[in-house]
């Protein structure tokens, strides 16, 4: 009946915003006019059309990102080339973005071109999507770009798989105007229904002297019942939450050439962890963990809430003289976890002040000083700069009073060379001097050449250089894992992880037409993974770890340098405006990923469809009326890296029922949008319009008893694969003042 309901509940709504009648005549924007050379920063630091960018970027406009449900940021880029966000779940509904092959924590992000990544690791355990925050309000932002390959040259560590960078609008000079807009997400069956609301305001409080923008986002979602039936493990379908951001930001005109500003941001992400989906609950009143210990609290590491909490400051200023361009800003940004505690249990008394379920402090505090200026000489194209950047990092994991701290700081410099009018040479690199590993030089150079009015031909080098996490070097207990069970130690010796990428690609383009097609390769040194050694006081081998608290630990975790892997692939783009009303574009990409030394040479590096095809198409059936239809294809992954023998016998038995394999899919969605005045917009989709079950199982029999897997996720330690809501509604109300 509650299905019955709801299902034509979606059916009405979406039918009115589908069939409003067309007798209004203000322009929605002929999205398929849209010029093909839109201008785009972050590949350079300077502004330039994309087809003579040096690097393979997308751009995601404000009017698309007004036209669909982002709950958060990979949900945006879902339609790019190169771009995977369906290997795996976070803890809180989150979804990773992984470009090229690379895993995720080789993405940066930047708002503004400011690092929003920390430098430490204080999300451990699956929730490390909420250590960026959440994204700006979307009538906040003008465009995001998106980089694929390394950009270490101009943005340092982290920037190994690539950049995206959230470009937000400026302050109105002008005229006071902004937007708030208010949308939910109703499912028809077992998901959690969000509500959101944002808004965004800016104008003068002196007129051409002094200006103000504020920002805010509210996000609520509820309860979704539990795809794991027993309540315990992973689980794909997020539970409720709470989050919002509010910034604010001030701009300060010295005169026409010089301009101060200040932006300040808070976020908060609340999720609940009421039904131990985010971890297990610490529990009072409890046998003893193990013979000698007392009872009482039995602590896993998890609160009822996990919390994650990030504020940041930027003051900067841009300065223009005749001679170019100078900016610069200092920024601190400090980022706190709330909700997780100390497991009790596996250790000795005269230590057991870090295990007895106290608080586990979680902090992390990064200051960045960023100068920057770019001139032109002759027909050369200077970006010259400096950056340095101190870290601290707190995690009680390792002890009363300990602070993992690092610092480092940078010269970079960029040349763009038009050696001929259709022929260009970008050369540029980053020396950084890090604090833990001394001096590196990072290098790249690309070359733009267009061929014709038409042709345009792209091809270059770039490096990626990636120091370790502050933790990951700790000499002593870093975490936990297996709720509390099994404790992970740093590891002194790791090395920097080092990358090259090289790619080539052509772009062939008219007024109508226009298709990009590149080929690159990605050669990954020094990869750090994780891995379980014996514990020298239960086994004492060659390579085991000495951890004499804790006895009753065979083995323990830990992360070395893997050696050497490699990802590759080809991305196709193209985009078809049929008529002035109505376009089509999609994206391809087909990659392979592979471990290419070490003990699991020959494994994936990760677990990435061989192929992904992604197609949409939208119409402007009147100047305030649009519609749009889309689907999203991914082809089989693997389940289990390796061969079947080193398998357990657990794992044995998924691997035959399953083929080994988690499953492919293909989604539909279905959207439209109208512009009732000047001022008032109404958007609404239907996501996953033939309602595709993502929680589908297979049946098998293991040591005698019936078990089920899931066919298109892994729900172990960590979710693989992919998992999608099913069928909902999304419903938007905009309006601009």
């Amino acid at each position: 009946m509650r299905q019955h309901f709801l299902h034509s509940k979606l059916s009405v709504l979406v039918l009115a915003a589908l069939s409003v009648p067309a007798f209004a005549n203000d322009a929605v924007g002929n999205e398929a006019d849209t010029d093909l050379g839109e201008v785009v920063v972050t590949a350079t630091g300077t502004a330039q059309r994309i087809k003579e960018a040096p690097a393979s970027i997308t751009v995601l406009t404000a009017q698309e990102l007004q036209e669909k449900s982002h709950s958060n940021l990979a949900e945006a880029l879902a339609g790019i080339p190169g771009v995977d966000i369906r290997n795996g779940v976070n803890k809180t509904g989150g979804l990773n973005v992984q470009l090229r092959g690379m895993p995720a924590d080789y993405t940066l992000v930047l708002i503004d071109g400011r690092r929003q990544n920390t430098s430490g690791s204080i999300t451990p355990n699956g929730v490390g999507d909420t250590a960026i925050g959440s994204m700006p309000p979307v009538s906040q932002i003008q465009r995001i770009e998106v980089i694929r390959g390394p950009m270490s040259t101009l943005y340092g560590s982290d920037a190994m798989g690539g950049v995206i960078n959230i470009i937000t609008k400026p302050i109105s000079s002008g005229e006071w105007g902004g937007n708030i807009a208010a949308e939910t997400i109703l499912h028809q069956h077992e998901g959690g229904n969000t509500r959101q609301i944002g808004f965004s305001t800016s104008g003068p409080i002196v007129q051409d002297k002094i200006g103000i923008q504020l920002r805010g986002k509210y996000f609520d979602r509820g309860d979704a019942e539990r795809m794991m039936t027993e309540g315990t493990g992973r689980d794909p379908r997020p539970g409720e939450s709470e989050n919002y951001d509010i910034g604010t930001k001030l701009s300060f005109n010295l005169n026409e050439n010089h301009e101060l500003w200040l932006d300040l941001n808070r976020s908060r992400q609340r999720y609940s962890n009421e039904d131990n989906r985010m971890g297990t609950l610490d529990k009072p009143n409890l046998p003893p963990a193990r013979p000698g210990l007392p009872s009482g609290l039995r602590a896993s590491g998890y609160k009822d809430a996990i919390i994650s909490i990030k504020e940041q400051y930027a003051l900067g200023h841009t300065s223009e003289f005749e001679a170019g361009t100078w900016k610069s800003y200092v920024m601190q940004s400090e980022a706190e976890t709330r909700g997780r505690t100390m497991p009790y249990g596996w250790t000795t008394k005269d230590d057991s002040y870090r295990f007895n379920g106290e608080d586990r402090t979680l902090t992390n505090k990064d200051l960045t000083i960023n100068t920057q200026f770019q001139t032109e000489l002759g027909n050369h194209n200077l970006v010259v700069g400096a950056e340095y950047s101190d870290n601290e990092t707190v995690d009680l994991a390792a002890g009363k009073d300990v602070k993992f701290t690092q610092d480092s700081w940078a010269m970079f410099v960029e040349d763009q060379w038009k050696i001929l009018p259709t022929l260009g040479l970008t050369v540029g690199g980053r020396y950084q001097d890090h604090s833990s590993f001394g001096g590196h030089f990072t290098p790249r150079a690309y070359l733009v050449w267009n061929t014709t009015d038409n042709l345009t031909l792209k091809g270059g080098v770039s490096t990626g250089y990636k120091v370790p996490t502050s933790n990951s070097l700790h000499a002593g207990i870093n975490g936990w894992s297996g709720q509390g069970r099994t404790v992970t130690v740093g590891s002194p010796h790791l090395k920097p992880e080092k990358s090259t990428n090289f790619e080539l690609s052509a772009n062939y383009a008219t007024e109508r037409f226009d298709v990009t097609g590149t080929a690159f390769l990605n050669k990954f040194k020094d990869k750090i993974e994780s891995t379980t050694v014996d514990n020298c006081a239960v086994n004492n081998t060659s390579n085991c770890y000495l951890l004499a608290d804790f006895p009753a630990q065979a083995t323990i975790g830990q992360s070395y340098n893997v050696g050497e892997a490699e990802t590759k692939g080809f991305e196709l783009s193209s985009r078809v405006n049929l008529t002035q009303d109505w376009y089509v574009k999609g994206a391809y990409t087909w990659m392979k990923t592979e471990i290419t030394s070490g003990e699991n040479r020959g494994q994936e590096l990760v677990s990435a469809p061989r192929h992904a095809l992604n197609l949409h198409t939208a119409y402007n059936v009147n100047e305030r009326w649009k519609i749009w239809f889309e689907g999203e294809y991914k082809a089989d992954r693997n389940r289990f890296q390796g061969d079947k023998k080193d398998q357990s016998a657990a794992n044995q038995a998924m691997w035959d029922a399953t083929g080994n394999k988690l499953k492919g899919y293909t989604v539909f969605n279905l959207g439209s949008s109208y512009r009732f005045t000047d001022n008032l917009k109404v958007s609404a989709s239907i996501n996953n319009l033939f309602d595709r079950k993502f929680d589908e199982t297979a049946k098998y029999t293991f040591n005698g008893q019936p078990e089920e897997v899931y066919m298109y996720s892994n729900t172990a330690q960590s979710i693989a694969g992919t998992f999608i809501e099913r069928r909902n509604l999304w419903l938007s109300v905009s309006y601009d003042f």
